[in-house]
């Protein structure tokens, strides 16, 4: 498949200056260059949604990018003369974007994201708009997979976690569990089966171990609308940190206590888990603790939401 908004430098020169090195690209090597195409072949792909934020996590942690003066200008997604994680996560997303059946080039799709639009996109109205709750669910699996490479430059050696932007769609229905608008639901999780929905809780459980093998961290409080729940799975990781987690774990486990405005969310109990597995007091409380105490419960709720049988809360 072949794009539009491909730049056009004259037949002898072209002289590029910037943050990149100046560069002094001649007609063979630059007679056309599709914005986000890093590896050449006419097409924006996922080599090309991965080699971007690879290559700024390594500059990102001291290395020296790979990139040729070509590659770096096809990899400024913004055009401001240098590849960092703005660049990152445009390129990404116009992958995630390219599919799920977009049809806009590059351009055309950066374009269309400034222009002006009617639809509001301020996070509480994930509640009641589709199209705002699949943006945010777009930006949670952008972030996560930014984390994951820009964590990576570290030096860890340890397998990349994958992230589908389907996991972020159920962790943020899940984050946000009986705030979101019946149709809502039905319209984003209505193409799962309930075995993928089943399946799909597994990204919260594994974020946690991701912080412990990269250092990642994510702020929960931007994709919740009860804050107290974002707050709560926040100072887990603070915890994690500090060396507390096992103490948190055994007070859970011994009076199953929880703070009250987060008892009825199930990724608590998932990150409870998770932190016990990854940080805590040799798995008091497991991931099978935590279905049977509530998560597989509320995930058969949201089954029976998404397929139109029980009326959301």
């Amino acid at each position: 498949m072949r794009f539009k908004g491909i730049f056009s430098f004259a037949a002898t020169c072209s002289i590029i200056t910037g943050t990149y090195a100046t560069a002094n690209l001649c007609s063979a090597e630059s007679k056309k260059l599709l914005l986000g195409d890093v590896d050449g072949n006419s097409q924006v792909n996922s080599v090309d949604a991965s080699a971007v934020p690879a290559d700024y996590a390594a500059v990102s942690g001291g290395k020296t990018s790979k990139f040729t003066n070509k590659q770096k200008i096809a990899a400024d997604a913004n055009k401001d003369s240098k590849i960092d994680s703005v660049d990152a996560s445009r390129i990404l997303a116009y992958y995630a974007y390219l599919s799920t059946g977009g049809k806009l080039s590059f351009e055309e799709y950066l374009d269309s994201m400034s222009t002006p639009t009617e639809v509001d996109y301020s996070f509480e109205n994930i509640a009641h708009d589709s199209e705002v709750f699949a943006h945010y669910s777009r930006e949670l699996s952008i972030e996560l997979y930014l984390n994951n490479y820009v964590n990576k430059a570290a030096g860890n050696t340890s397998v990349l976690i994958p992230v589908t932007e389907n996991e972020s769609k159920l962790l943020l229905a899940l984050l946000n569990y009986g705030q979101i608008n019946e149709s809502v639901l039905q319209n984003i999780l209505g193409s799962y089966s309930a075995e993928e929905l089943k399946q799909y809780k597994y990204l919260l459980y594994n974020i946690v171990q991701m912080k412990k093998d990269y250092g990642a961290n994510l702020d929960f409080t931007k994709y919740t609308l009860n804050k107290k729940v974002g707050e709560y799975i926040n100072s887990l990781s603070e915890a994690a940190d500090n060396g507390k987690i096992p103490g948190i774990i055994k007070d859970f486990v011994k009076n199953k206590s929880i703070p009250s405005e987060v008892a009825d969310n199930p990724a608590v109990y998932i990150a409870l888990a998770s932190y016990d597995r990854s940080y805590g007091t040799n798995e008091m409380f497991t991931l099978n603790d935590a279905n049977e105490y509530i998560v597989d419960e509320k995930i058969e709720e949201l089954i029976e939401i998404v397929r139109g049988k029980k009326a959301s809360q």
